[in-house]
């Protein structure tokens, strides 16, 4: 048994994927522990906690523990053979490997990208004007590519997406009003990090403090210092990228408040300071740039 591909397996991704309620913090859930109720028992509480770092899994209330391949084994009811290969489809990119493994490499995202063009045509131009920005500067400033009449991703804006100044994936946001789903994430096929493993806008962020939005059009308004989530749900890769801030204001859309939230609260035990900042309509993509630049000052994030 591979115990570094345990020590890989990303269980939140894992929890998401099947729909398993599931905590980073809060009652029963210590810090470097993910809580959820126990398939070994009747619980309700969170009182089974898997460790993020061990893989290995406790109950408090039964006393089940063991090996996340065990737990795979009740959930999926499944054999032990078969709880291992689901495991090694969801190995942590992020995780360093004394010796990788086959299975985990990069793609070649920079030749899928090439079919993108680099001038934005008329159609992707008047959405960013709809949209109150200004698509020569927009363009420019986050290298925006446009798809045009065929392919997968036909008539969407493409916003590349870099991690440590480097080229990872990227999404793709519909222009017409009529795509679905409104964005398209690259596949993580082709990705080198998956979408949802990142943070748009992440390296210009090199003060302190960020904000922390839904969408690329959100951090388009607000510009540098502001990281985009690639939709309200978020990742334990993308706390893992927030805890190396001092100052993070959570800034969702107004419709989810909850979320932000429950962000705010997981994030409380990685980052020193945490505020949700509440809007009263709409999303940040909407506020006009002066009202920006004024939050920006008041925050001290300039």
């Amino acid at each position: 048994m591979n115990q570094e591909l345990i020590r890989a397996f990303d269980i939140i991704a894992y929890l998401q994927d099947r729909g398993i309620t599931h905590s980073l913090s809060g009652e029963n859930v210590s810090s470097g522990w993910v809580g959820v109720n126990c398939p070994f028992c009747e619980d309700q509480l969170n009182h089974l906690g898997i460790n993020l770092s061990s893989k290995l899994f406790s109950c408090w209330k039964c006393g089940a523990k063991g090996s996340v391949v065990k737990y795979i084994q009740r959930v999926e009811n499944c054999s032990w053979a078969e709880a291992y290969n689901i495991l090694r489809k969801y190995i942590d990119r992020f995780y360093s490997f004394t010796t990788p493994p086959k299975e985990i490499r990069t793609t070649e995202i920079h030749t899928y990208i090439k079919k993108f063009g680099s001038e934005l045509p008329d159609a992707h131009r008047n959405y960013l004007i709809k949209r109150n920005f200004d698509p020569d500067y927009i363009a420019k400033k986050y290298n925006l590519l446009a798809a045009h009449m065929v392919g997968d991703f036909r008539y969407r804006i493409i916003a590349p997406i870099y991690m440590n100044f480097e080229l990872v994936s990227f999404v793709g946001r519909d222009i017409t009003g009529q795509g679905d789903p409104r964005y398209k994430n690259c596949p993580d096929s082709i990705s080198t990090i998956p979408v949802k493993s990142c943070l748009y806008n992440i390296d210009s962020s090199r003060k302190n403090s960020v904000i922390v939005v839904e969408g690329i059009t959100d951090v388009w308004r607000m510009g540098d210092d502001t990281v985009g989530l690639f939709g309200v749900q978020y990742t334990i890769h993308q706390i893992r990228l927030l805890s190396k801030f001092q100052r993070v204001f959570v800034m969702l859309d107004s419709e989810a408040l909850d979320v932000a939230n429950k962000l705010a609260s997981d994030l409380s035990s990685v980052v020193k300071e945490v505020e949700v900042l509440q809007l009263s309509e709409g999303d940040p993509a909407e506020l006009p740039p002066t009202e920006v630049a004024k939050l920006k000052y008041e925050l001290n994030i300039r």
